[in-house]
């Protein structure tokens, strides 16, 4: 028998999705499973996933008019994690600024219209990896800048920390700035979003999947 294992989230980190993979490895030892496993680690840089995110940029600039859509401002972000990953050689900082570089320039957004923050940051004493969202957006708008555009891109989902920490927390800081903030729906169920999952199932699972008869590639 074999099985794959997929979390959603697009970027490996020891203290995310290591731990479900090292629970489904528990989880066999302890009940004797004959199940040879295949896990997904990341698909930060797979081409659906990225150009998905630049149609949600593309979708926030059109709430501008066109002659505006120059002075918007893009956040990339994501779920904050504790800083001493980064001592750990832990890949989630980088892969999130990969990621975000990479929807940056396929969007077409000039160096200095874009930026990167985190969100979400746990309540533990330890220092977590910044800025934090709602520490960022001030700082933009003593830049003079009043039109940003947010893209969560460490989420695929609409759920409480994209529905309460931006479009509530981070919109009251914008709003006592005079800031508009704007974020995209997820990408939840977007076709393309969709098929770029079952295209990194297919490539774990290639080696077990017989080549169907008459095929000609």
């Amino acid at each position: 028998t074999h099985a794959i294992s997929m979390v959603l989230a697009p970027h490996y980190s020891s203290m995310s999705i290591a731990k479900y993979q090292q629970k489904i490895e528990a989880g066999m030892e302890m009940y004797r499973g004959q199940i040879e496993w295949a896990h997904v680690g990341s698909y930060h840089d797979a081409p659906k996933y990225l150009q998905a995110l630049v149609n949600r940029v593309h979708e926030g600039l059109q709430r501008w008019p066109e002659p505006e859509r120059g002075r918007v401002h893009v956040i990339f972000s994501a779920h904050s994690l504790p800083t001493r990953i980064l001592e750990m050689g832990d890949p989630y900082d980088q892969q999130l600024r990969e990621t975000a570089r990479l929807v940056a320039e396929q969007a077409g957004l000039r160096d200095d219209q874009w930026s990167w923050s985190y969100q979400s940051a746990g309540r533990s004493p330890e220092p977590w990896l910044g800025p934090q969202i709602e520490e960022h957006i001030p700082v933009l708008a003593e830049q003079g800048i009043r039109d940003i555009i947010s893209i969560p891109v460490g989420f695929v989902s609409d759920h409480v920390e994209v529905l309460f920490d931006i479009d509530i927390k981070a919109q009251e800081v914008a709003r006592a700035l005079g800031v508009r903030l704007e974020r995209p729906p997820a990408l939840n169920l977007d076709p393309l979003f969709i098929k770029q999952l079952a295209e990194v199932i297919r490539s774990h699972a290639g080696h077990w999947l017989a080549e169907p008869e008459g095929s000609a590639s």
